[in-house]
């Protein structure tokens, strides 16, 4: 699945927002996940399992 796409999903079903990133070489995919101290339990859990869930197709 393409990062954008998971960048996507993440925030409209699991209502999670992350950033895509990448290097300039076009080497390096990812994402960035920045908790902050408000961030809730609650919260991580969705996030765990909206990956979880997305990387099993």
């Amino acid at each position: 699945m393409p990062d954008g796409e998971v960048v996507q999903k993440l925030l409209k079903n699991y209502q999670v927002h992350v950033t895509q990133k990448g290097d300039k070489t076009g080497k390096f995919h990812g994402m960035r996940v920045t908790p902050h101290i408000y961030t809730k339990t609650e919260e991580l859990d969705r996030l765990v399992k909206g990956i979880q869930e997305l990387s099993r197709g």
